[in-house]
């Protein structure tokens, strides 16, 4: 039995029990007080079902004892139908053990038998009473127990997916790890030697009696980029390790025609997310310094309640071109999937706006 029909048996079961009632004809006008008694278990039971079904099962036993009078007093319907019915309801309550379940049936059964016999029944009236009330509660328990064996499954299926999603996780984070090394030994065994020639190369060209001036800014200019290649290097292999970085750090060299902007209460923040917001910023200065070379730029990163925004905007001069419709907003965009992001590029005002915005 799967859930809604749980609950549409219980949200029914008093209705039935008022039904039961209304139609009950006892032969005796004592027989009002059990069936009164049974209905108004029934009725309290669908009002505390959800709060205390402990306290709901009580009633529903309550409900099919008082039931077992009128079913040895009366040989109509009326009482081994309350009985019944309260037990197929008793038997889906899962705050119920079935233990429990099975020592009420057999006190009932036991009583119907018993009473019925006492009172004068004919045997097969009493034998079918005694029978209805074992079918029920063999049909209750076996339902009862493929709604267990279901939601094991789907907790089996759940975990089954949860250990999945670890395995993925693992090798991604081992992947990763091998990247880092990776470039980490780029980094150290060619971009540590380069610069270092770059450097050499530098101290000779300014030694020559009649040195260059255009060889030796080239020179110190690839001693720069070396360097600076080094060092974002060395993020990116701190990006995939998962290592902290600090924003301040990453945004310590900003052009001369480029302000920075915070507002809200900084926070830690993923290395997957500071690099990509420094990343923004690297693309939102290089699209502005080819499209608009000299133009004011501000930065501003906003730290709010649920999300922490990243933006490049150039204020003045042309917009043309600023769309960064290549490899470098693609990348922005891919980025930002990964960490649930998402990335907007367009006019604003006179100039244009690079921005990100990242769920806290």
């Amino acid at each position: 039995m799967t859930r809604l029909p749980v609950v549409l048996l219980r949200l029914l079961t008093p209705v039935a029990f008022v039904a039961i009632l209304l139609t009950a004809r006892p032969a005796a006008e004592w027989e009002w007080v059990p069936l009164a008694a049974s209905a108004a278990s029934g009725l309290a039971f669908g009002a505390l079902d959800l709060r205390w079904p402990r306290v709901a099962g009580v009633l529903l036993s309550m409900a099919a004892v008082f039931g077992a009078v009128v079913t040895v007093a009366d040989e109509s319907l009326t009482g081994p139908s309350l009985v019944c019915l309260s037990l197929l309801v008793l038997s889906s309550l899962a705050a119920i053990r079935p233990a429990e379940i099975v020592t009420v049936a057999a006190f009932l059964g036991v009583a119907v038998t018993v009473g019925g016999y006492f009172a004068g029944q004919p045997g097969g009236l009493v034998a079918g009473n005694a029978l209805a009330v074992a079918v029920v509660v063999l049909l209750g328990l076996n339902r009862r127990q493929y709604r267990v064996q279901a939601r094991q499954a789907r907790e089996l299926l759940d975990q089954t997916r949860l250990t999945q999603e670890a395995v993925a996780r693992g090798a991604t984070l081992e992947e990763r790890a091998r990247l880092a090394r990776e470039v980490h030994d780029i980094q150290a065994h060619s971009l540590s030697a380069l610069s270092l020639h770059l450097q050499a190369a530098s101290r000779l060209v300014a030694e020559l009696p009649s040195p260059e001036d255009k060889l030796a800014a080239c020179v110190r200019k690839a001693g720069e980029l070396a360097q600076e290649g080094l060092i974002e290097t060395r993020r990116a292999v701190h990006a995939l390790r998962g290592d902290p970085m600090a924003l301040p750090e990453l945004f310590g060299s900003l052009p001369d025609n480029a302000s920075i902007q915070v507002t809200g209460e900084p926070r830690e923040l993923a290395a997957d997310v500071t690099l990509l917001l420094y990343r923004t910023v690297q693309e939102g200065l290089s699209n502005a310094r080819k499209h608009a070379a000299g133009a004011p730029v501000s930065v501003e990163l906003s730290y709010l309640d649920d999300v922490v925004m990243m933006s490049v905007v150039n204020r003045t001069g042309s917009s043309s071109g600023l769309a960064g419709s290549g490899y470098g907003l693609t990348g922005l965009r891919e980025r930002a999937e990964l960490v649930g992001g998402e990335v907007a590029a367009g006019p604003d005002g006179a100039g244009w706006r690079l921005s990100v915005r990242i769920p806290a």
